[in-house]
């Protein structure tokens, strides 16, 4: 096996997330980011017909620490950085995808 290389130091990560409730109290649809935590996408994928049916893909999320409320004066963008240690996993989570090349994908 060839161990997998990552970015080297300095370097600019660039990876897909997704923004998990993670204080529906908090949250107001269509509001700013109150009540929501960003998340890395390390995989969508379907559980194998050996462990049932489930009718909707899964995800496996890694946390990230909490957005400020603030988006970068420069960029207008909101940073982040790994979590330690992930926030209990959500049972079950609407997700609505966007890729930069592809339709938007909904599930659940």
């Amino acid at each position: 096996a060839v161990p997998l290389k990552g970015p080297s130091a300095g370097s600019t990560s660039i990876f897909d997330t997704a923004l998990v409730t993670e204080d529906p109290a908090r949250y107001v649809q269509s509001s700013d980011v109150t009540g929501l935590r960003p998340a890395q996408i390390r995989v969508i994928f379907k559980l194998p017909l050996q462990f049932g049916s489930y009718p909707h893909p899964l995800a496996y999320l890694e946390g990230l620490t909490p957005l400020n409320g603030r988006p970068d004066p420069v960029s207008g963008m909101f940073t982040t950085h790994r979590s330690t240690p992930d926030p209990p996993p959500a049972p079950q989570c609407r997700c609505y995808l966007r890729g930069a090349h592809r339709p938007q994908l909904s599930f659940m």
